[in-house]
């Protein structure tokens, strides 16, 4: 019953390090290893043997596996710091950020990493660090000059009398470069922010009168348009068809589609039901 047990529990505790989520420990299955090839050798008839044998199997099976991964995603490493270092010299900040990233978040999901593959990748990362600090100081010192010109190009457009559509397309094209700037991980100071957007709203405020003028001279024209469509109904039913004018009816109605073009625009949500009317 003491073998049945002891055999029994090197089987559970095999089991239950190839089910860890986390990969195998392999310094806790070098030991399972051990005493599995012991009992193996010692007791090669016991009713249990193969059981232990087949664990066996698997561990070295699951070890052998994790060790080529581990190796592969350890070059994977490598390689993504030696990319970084490629872009350094070309000044590509956004690749190097983002190879740097890339390695270290593979580095960081390698079970069982050696102490010298380690330091391999810690002497690396001390020759890019420095100098991609310099980098990223030179290109927000960059982006911050560009940033101050943009904001001096909108405060132009304040009280320059410049056609609102042109103005709202300025500061479309202005918002897309600084959000663009932004995307690349050189976030500006919130007080410049906070300048570019106050000049944003003093460049737009001309338009706010200008849309709700236009606004309200759509809805006027949508109503002079309904006012027209009634009065030509109110001809069309009074008209005794049976002794029609047809050269007055057609004068008529050229006159009144010249009328109704002349109106002017309406709201597109309304174009179907004119058309149709």
């Amino acid at each position: 019953l003491m073998e049945v047990a002891v055999h029994q529990s090197l089987i559970n505790d095999i089991e239950n390090l190839l089910a860890s989520p986390a990969g195998v420990d392999e310094t806790i299955a070098k030991q399972y290893r051990k005493q599995a090839e012991n009992l193996i050798q010692t007791k090669p008839d016991h009713a249990l043997t193969k059981d232990i044998e087949t664990c066996l199997t698997q561990l070295r099976e699951r070890i052998h596996a994790q060790v080529e991964k581990r190796d592969a995603d350890f070059e994977k490493v490598i390689a993504e710091l030696t990319r970084a270092n490629a872009a350094l010299k070309e000044e590509n900040l956004k690749t190097v950020e983002d190879a740097t990233h890339k390695a270290l978040s593979i580095a960081g999901q390698i079970p069982g990493l050696s102490d010298q593959r380690r330091n391999e990748i810690d002497v690396q990362l001390e020759q890019i660090y420095p100098k991609m600090r310099k980098l990223t100081a030179w290109r927000h010192w960059g982006t911050t000059r560009a940033r101050e010109d943009l904001i001096d190009q909108i405060r132009q457009i304040v009280g320059s009398g410049m056609d609102p559509n042109k103005i709202v397309t300025s500061l479309r094209a202005a918002k897309k470069q600084w959000q663009d700037w932004e995307k690349t991980g050189d976030h500006s100071e919130h007080k410049l922010w906070k300048e570019f957007s106050d000049t944003c709203d003093a460049a737009y405020e001309p338009c706010r009168v200008y849309f709700k003028e236009q606004q309200q001279l759509r809805k006027d024209n949508l109503k002079l348009k309904r006012e027209l469509i009634a009065e030509m109904q109110q001809r069309f039913e009074e008209t005794d068809w049976a002794a029609a004018d047809w050269k007055d009816i057609d004068k008529w109605l050229r006159q009144a589609r010249t009328r109704f073009f002349k109106i002017g625009h309406t709201d597109y949500k309304h174009h179907k039901k004119l058309k149709t009317a």
